[in-house]
């Protein structure tokens, strides 16, 4: 699939003399003297070579040095499938490997996540599923794929949790289901990259998403799975001076401001105990 911007898998193993490792990759544009496929190894545990071949598989160039790593340039190849088909020279093998593969780019593709819209929409967390959406374009029309996070901000900080089986989703699907599973009860952006293969573009949603525990109740703010307590009041006063959207209780289903009445309603539940 993409390899936007550039893809480096390390690990890599050649097991057998008759082991051989495909890898089929998008190029969004014709090669520049810049754009490359890779493959480093240690030459004494074993001699790797390559090939480059077309989406008809036919072969284009072959790398078969001596040293501890081959290369093929994609200068001048035109935008495309290819595929790098890695293997043992005379039957060797190789413990190690890394492919890096470095296509083209061209201009960038843009998206926009559609839904979760503004606001806010509360679910059972560990029940019930969301269906995200998105628009996407590419101004040479090129393939393109999404790739989806949750995060509890609305910024990148490298606590964003992947949706693992949202990865290199076609974007024309336009559409992915969200699992609860996946992340623990809170409230989260949903997160988006588009790729053509070359560059990468993010967008985040407007709104967002609130995974309630079901096991617990509304008193119980940090979802500890107890009676509510002071940590919880603490945790709701938190949220309520942050604006977060989770804490906009009343009227039901939030109004979108923070003011008293939301303060109250949480009041209510938690000296009722739940």
């Amino acid at each position: 699939g993409p390899a936007a911007p550039q893809l480096i898998v390390g690990g890599l193993t050649i097991d057998s003399d008759v082991d051989a490792d495909f890898f089929r990759f998008y190029m969004p544009a014709t090669g520049t003297s810049s754009d490359f496929v890779r493959i480093d190894f240690i030459h004494g545990q074993g001699d790797l070579d390559f090939k480059l071949l077309n989406s008809s598989g036919t072969t284009l160039t072959t790398s078969d040095g001596v040293s501890n790593s081959e290369q093929i340039s994609l200068n001048g190849r035109p935008a495309g499938w290819y595929t790098a088909h890695v293997y043992g020279w005379s039957g060797a093998t190789s413990p190690n490997y890394t492919l890096t593969v470095n296509p083209s780019q061209n201009a960038s593709p843009t998206m926009a996540i559609v839904n979760p819209p503004a606001g806010n929409i509360d679910l059972d967390h560990g029940g019930d599923t969301y269906t995200t959406t998105w628009t996407a374009s590419d101004p040479e029309n090129n393939d393109t794929w999404v790739t989806l996070w949750l995060a509890d901000h609305p910024f990148l900080d490298g606590h964003e949790v992947l949706m693992p089986t949202s990865v290199n989703t076609p974007a024309s699907q336009g559409f992915y289901i969200i699992n609860s599973a996946y992340v623990t009860p809170g409230t989260y952006w949903v997160y988006g990259e588009v790729t053509d293969g070359g560059t990468i573009t993010g967008a985040w949603s407007e709104g967002t998403i609130t995974f309630l525990d079901s096991t617990g109740c509304l008193g119980d703010w940090n979802n500890s799975g107890g009676q509510p307590d002071s940590s919880d009041f603490l945790f709701y006063l938190n949220d309520w001076v942050a604006h977060d959207p989770h804490a906009d209780l009343a009227p039901e289903g939030g109004d979108g401001v923070w003011d008293s009445t939301d303060f109250l309603a949480y009041l209510n539940v938690f000296s009722a105990g739940c």
